[in-house]
């Protein structure tokens, strides 16, 4: 059963960030400033979000981007993407704002797109039974394994040469490639994110 009391806001909403900032499950994907920038970006649409109750407090929230390959084919050649999964309440009012969060996203992408994918980000929490409800199909995480086997002439030849070329200019500018997984380098990662989505 759906509260009756759940009404629906947009990411102007005073308390978006700091939910985002707050739950655990909360990425850069569902922040407002990540909205704007999505809501600038030619050929995408942006669906921005959140379940509130009675009280103005945020249950759930989600953010999806109608992305178009072809503009002129409307639809047809249009996606749904979440580029994380909502996020909510780890409640039963919480499971239940989200179920009809997702149900009214679906309404309104319902003749703007094609179909509507969620790119998860973490395991499946309380989200999973939400999106269950309005008949989502959750399936395992896709990676992509590259057989290194054949060493790395054979990968340096299956490159397009494009990239070849942009790799070895980037090689004569003196820039390294390190592996670097410390809280130092996820903090420089996050950096360099941010900056590229300020310039975007």
């Amino acid at each position: 059963m759906i509260d009756s009391d759940i009404q629906f806001v947009d990411s102007d909403h005073p308390s978006w960030d700091q939910y985002v900032r707050n739950h655990p499950k909360g990425t850069v994907f569902h922040t407002a400033g990540v909205v704007r920038v999505f809501a600038g970006t030619k050929g995408i649409r942006p669906y921005a979000s959140a379940a509130v109750d009675a009280g103005g407090n945020i249950r759930a929230l989600l953010v999806s981007c109608a992305v178009s390959s072809v503009q002129r084919f409307g639809a047809f050649t249009t996606r749904a993407v979440q580029f994380s999964e909502p996020i909510c309440d780890d409640t039963e009012q919480g499971v239940r704002a989200l179920t009809a969060l997702v149900c009214e996203h679906d309404r309104y992408m319902q003749k703007r797109s094609l179909f509507c994918e969620v790119r998860s980000i973490g395991e499946a929490g309380p989200e999973r039974a939400a999106l269950e409800a309005n008949g989502y199909v959750h399936r395992d995480y896709v990676n992509y394994v590259v057989d290194l086997e054949p060493g790395v002439d054979r990968l340096w030849a299956g490159l397009r040469k494009k990239i070849r070329q942009k790799i070895r200019a980037t090689n004569r500018r003196g820039i390294e490639v390190r592996d670097d997984v410390s809280e130092e380098g996820i903090d420089r990662l996050y950096e360099l994110l941010q900056a590229s989505y300020r310039r975007a």
